[in-house]
């Protein structure tokens, strides 16, 4: 049963970390920034919730 506990108190602490994780995306527009190279623009998304993923 205590195992069972552990294993739920985990998914939702990762739960609580994805969607903090994802409001800060949208909120801090961290999607689509452009990056100079060579005069070509690449645009880059920095997506937090890949940290949980291979965690």
């Amino acid at each position: 049963m205590l195992r069972l506990h552990l294993i739920l108190r985990g998914w939702l602490l990762s739960m609580a970390c994805s969607i903090g994780l994802g409001l800060m995306t949208v909120i801090q527009q961290w999607s689509g920034l452009p990056l100079s190279f060579g005069g070509v623009d690449i645009y880059i998304t920095i997506y937090l919730l890949l940290l949980i993923c291979l965690w």
